[in-house]
C-alpha cells in the first residue's frame, strides 16, 4: 500500500511541477526573437509606406507629363492655326 501512495505522490508532484512550468507566460519568449520580429515589422511598415509614397510620386509624375503633353499639343495646334 505504501508503494502505491509514494508512487502517486511522486508522480503527482512531478505533474504539478510540469504544469506550473508549462503555464509560465515567458516560457516561449526569447528576447532576441521578439526584437527581430519588431524590427521586421517596422521594416515592413517602412517599406510599405515608401512603396505607397513612390506610387504617389509616379502617379503625380505621370499626371504632370500628361498635362505637359496636352499643353504641347495645344501649343502645336495653336501654331498651325496661326500659320
Amino acid at each position: 500500500m505504501i508503494d502505491y501512495i509514494s508512487l502517486a505522490l511522486g508522480h503527482g508532484l512531478l505533474a504539478a511541477a510540469f504544469l506550473r512550468l508549462v503555464m509560465l507566460d515567458d516560457l516561449d519568449v526569447d528576447p532576441q526573437v521578439k526584437a527581430q520580429k519588431e524590427r521586421a515589422r517596422a521594416e515592413r511598415a517602412a517599406a510599405t509606406n515608401s512603396g505607397r509614397a513612390s506610387q504617389k510620386v509616379r502617379a503625380q509624375t505621370a499626371k504632370a507629363a500628361a498635362k505637359a503633353a496636352a499643353k504641347a499639343a495645344d501649343q502645336a495646334d495653336a501654331d498651325r492655326s496661326a500659320s
